[in-house]
């Protein structure tokens, strides 16, 4: 599970994030964690409280990680690997997002990709 990192401040923010409600989003994403950290709550209601958080910040992108961890758990490698890649459009610099989305092409067997994204993922990591 990816957490959240302060975020810096800004001066202004730019058109396309006037739409963002970056603290409502973060109230949204611990919850998130918090439902997901805690036993016995069903992976829907999970993943729902993700999708809250990417409803006030699409471009949150530990919610998109955490929620395309939810669905490759869950066997749905497509979603998981779309989820993957909005979030390296954010932060291309992911370590779980280049890691994790060569898991989803290795499990679906594309190899290459799989080896690159890990080569990328192993630049990144410690």
């Amino acid at each position: 599970m990816v957490t959240l990192a302060p975020r810096p401040p800004s001066a202004e923010a730019s058109p396309a994030e006037t739409a963002v409600d970056a603290s409502r989003a973060e109230e949204a994403f611990e919850r998130a964690t918090a439902l997901e950290s805690a036993p016995g709550h069903a992976r829907g209601v999970v993943m729902q409280a993700y999708r809250e958080a990417l409803a006030f910040d699409p471009t949150l992108a530990p919610a998109l990680i955490n929620l395309g961890n939810l669905h490759y758990a869950s066997g749905h490698l497509p979603e998981a690997a779309a989820l993957y890649q909005q979030a390296l459009q954010r932060v291309p610099d992911s370590f779980e997002g280049w890691f994790n989305l060569g898991h989803t092409h290795h499990d679906e067997g594309r190899f290459a990709e799989a080896v690159r994204c890990y080569g990328r993922a192993v630049e990144l990591g410690p």
